[in-house]
């Protein structure tokens, strides 16, 4: 389903089983530390969002807002179970699209997180 992504749509802690897949416009995700909402990542066209929350169910870990008027294509985690039920290698081909993704992220944290631990 496409939608016209509105401001604070997707909120910290809210809970939702789906993938956000930018279609036109960006995203800028914000994540709460102590007292401060702090920038962690704009995002733009065919980019993604959401895919923990897609894999594990937990609350979202940050929030997305939309930096300019920006249409969205929701995945459910219910919806992409019938798409791997109906078509095994379409969905399979999205789930590693996902992990790697998520491996992406992973790397990039973890340098992020050596490079301050040595400052």
């Amino acid at each position: 389903m496409n939608n016209l992504y509105p401001s604070g749509k997707c909120k910290e802690g809210a809970i939702e089983e789906s993938l956000g897949i930018i279609v036109k416009g960006s995203i800028e995700i914000f994540k709460q530390s102590d007292n401060e909402i702090k920038k962690v990542a704009r995002l733009g066209s065919s980019q993604t969002f959401g895919e923990m929350a897609l894999l594990d169910g937990e609350p979202r870990s940050a929030t997305g807002v939309a930096a300019e008027d920006s249409i969205i294509f929701f995945i459910s985690k219910k919806n992409l179970l019938y798409v791997a039920e109906d078509h095994p290698k379409l969905g399979f081909q999205i789930l590693w699209k996902i992990s790697k993704l998520m491996s992406q992220h992973l790397r990039s944290t973890t340098g992020k997180l050596v490079d301050y631990m040595e400052k």
